[in-house]
C-alpha cells in the first residue's frame, strides 16, 4: 500500500519517521452507536459502533503532518487507515499534498503493515509510530496480554469470530530485529487506544488467535529495540472515548503539543537549553491529564506503559510550552486586599487583580522561571500580612503555586 504521505525521496539516505495510524467508528456488522446492550454474546458480544475512533486517529495523523519539520527524526512515511462513520468522514479534510486514507479492513491492514515494516527496515536510525482507536479485547484469562485490535469487519457472523483481529503480539514481534531484518528501525512507539477485557460471551468459545497478516514472523536476534507501548487501559478494563474524541488520544496530543515538554534533554549549537517531548516525559504528562480528566468528567481512566529504554526524544517545540498554573494563598481569606504580579526576566507578564478570585486561582503561562510579587493592601485596619518576593517555575505540564504570606508583626500596644 502507497503511503498517504510520502516523503521518501526527500529524505534520501537519512533516517525517518515511519507512522502507521489506523482508526474504527464505523463497524457495519454491529449495532449502531447507544443500543442498549441487553448480553454481550455472539456475533457482537455487546459491542457497538463507534463515534470517536476514525476521528481521533485522524487528529493524531494531522498533528504528526503538522509537526513533521519538528519531529527528532522527520517524518519520512504515513499510513492511515479509516473506518469513519458518515459524520465523522464529512469533517475529514486532509491536508495540502496528503493521499488519501485506505480502508481499515484486515485485508488493507496486512498489506500496509507490511508495507510499513519494509520501510522501517531499511535503517538502524529509523523510528516508528504506530497508533490504533477502535475496539480491543482480551482472548480471555489464559491469555491476559495478548490484546486483539478488531479491524471494521468484526462481528460478520459469517465469518471466524476474529478473522478481522490483529494481535498486538504479532505487530510487535513482527518488528523485531531478525537475520532477515537487522535495519529494523531501532526506536519503536505503539499507541494502543482500545479496550483490553474480555466479553463475557467469549467463555462459550475456544478462540483461536486471529488472523496473520505479516508475511513472515521471524525468530529474533539479540533484540535491542526500544519498543515502548502506551495503553489507553490496563488488562481487563475499558477504554473510554466522549463523543467525538477518546480521552487517551486528547490527553496524548496535549502531551505532544507541550504538554510533555522538558528542557533537559536537547541543547543548540550554543549549548543553550531547548524544549522537546520525550518519550519519559509522555507518562507524566498523560497521568497529569488523566487526572485532569476525572476531575473534570469523573471518569476514572488507567493509562499504563510498558518497554521504557533509553531516552527518546519524538518531537521539539518551537516556543516554551504553555503551563497550567493554580495560585493558592496560603492566607485567611478573604483576599480582597492582595495584588500579585508575576514577572519574567524583570518584565511583568501577568496581574492578579484584586478579589483574587476565584481562589485557588486558575491561569495558563509560558514554562520558564517568574518573580512573584504579592502586595497587602487591606481595606482598613492594622496589615495581618506583609507583602512577599519569591521566584517560582512554570514547569509542564501543571504547576501548583503555594504562596503563604508571612504574618506581620503585632503591633505594641500604646503606652
Amino acid at each position: 500500500m502507497n503511503p498517504t504521505v510520502d516523503n521518501r525521496a526527500a529524505r534520501g539516505d537519512k533516517a525517518g519517521l515511519h507512522a502507521f495510524i489506523v482508526g474504527v467508528s464505523e463497524y457495519p456488522y454491529l449495532p449502531p452507536a447507544g443500543t442498549p446492550v441487553e448480553q454481550q454474546k455472539w456475533p457482537d458480544f455487546g459491542m457497538r459502533r463507534l463515534t470517536a475512533g476514525a476521528s481521533s486517529a485522524f487528529a493524531v495523523f494531522e498533528w504528526l503532518v503538522a509537526n513533521q519539520d519538528l519531529l527528532h527524526v522527520k517524518l519520512a512515511t504515513c499510513r492511515l487507515l479509516l473506518a469513519p462513520t458518515p459524520a465523522e468522514a464529512a469533517r475529514l479534510v486532509m491536508p495540502p499534498g496528503a493521499g488519501a486514507y485506505g480502508p481499515a479492513d484486515h485485508a488493507t491492514f496486512g498489506r500496509a503493515a507490511n508495507a510499513w515494516r519494509d520501510d522501517a527496515s531499511t535503517r538502524n536510525g529509523n523510528v516508528t509510530f504506530f497508533y490504533f482507536a477502535g475496539h480491543g479485547v482480551q482472548r480471555g484469562e489464559e491469555h491476559h496480554y495478548d490484546q486483539v485490535l478488531l479491524l471494521s469487519g468484526f462481528g460478520d457472523p459469517d465469518t471466524p469470530i476474529l478473522k478481522e483481529g490483529v494481535e498486538l503480539d504479532e505487530l510487535t514481534r513482527g518488528m523485531t530485529i531478525s537475520a532477515e531484518r537487522m535495519k529494523v528501525a531501532r526506536n519503536q512507539l505503539y499507541f494502543i487506544d482500545a479496550c483490553r477485557s474480555t466479553p463475557d460471551g467469549f467463555a462459550e468459545f475456544n478462540l483461536i488467535k486471529a488472523d496473520s497478516f505479516f508475511r513472515t514472523v521471524p525468530k529474533s536476534v539479540v533484540d535491542s529495540r526500544n519498543c515502548i507501548l502506551f495503553y489507553a487501559t490496563v488488562p481487563g478494563s475499558a477504554a473510554y472515548s466522549g463523543p467525538a474524541q477518546t480521552y487517551f488520544s486528547g490527553a496524548l496530543l496535549q502531551a505532544l503539543k507541550g504538554g510533555a515538554g522538558v528542557d533537559d534533554k536537547w541543547k543548540d549549537a550554543n549549548g543553550d537549553p531547548l524544549w522537546c517531548v520525550t518519550a519519559n516525559s509522555l507518562i507524566e504528562a498523560l497521568n497529569y491529564y488523566k487526572e485532569e480528566i476525572y476531575t473534570r468528567t469523573g471518569i476514572s481512566l488507567s493509562f499504563q506503559t510498558s518497554g521504557l529504554g533509553p531516552t527518546l526524544i519524538i518531537a521539539h517545540l518551537k516556543d516554551p510550552p504553555q503551563v497550567d498554573i493554580v495560585v493558592e494563598i496560603v492566607a485567611p481569606p478573604p483576599f480582597a486586599g492582595i495584588k500579585l504580579s508575576v514577572s519574567a526576566d524583570e518584565t511583568e507578564v501577568k496581574v492578579f487583580e484584586q478579589p483574587l478570585e476565584p481562589h485557588p486561582r486558575p491561569e495558563t503561562l509560558p514554562a520558564g522561571l517568574y518573580q512573584i510579587a504579592a502586595t497587602v493592601h487591606p481595606p482598613q485596619g492594622v496589615p495581618t500580612h506583609r507583602d512577599l518576593r519569591k521566584s517560582l517555575a512554570a514547569k509542564p505540564p501543571g504547576t501548583k503555586w503555594y504562596l503563604k504570606l508571612p504574618t506581620a508583626p503585632t503591633p505594641s500596644p500604646p503606652s
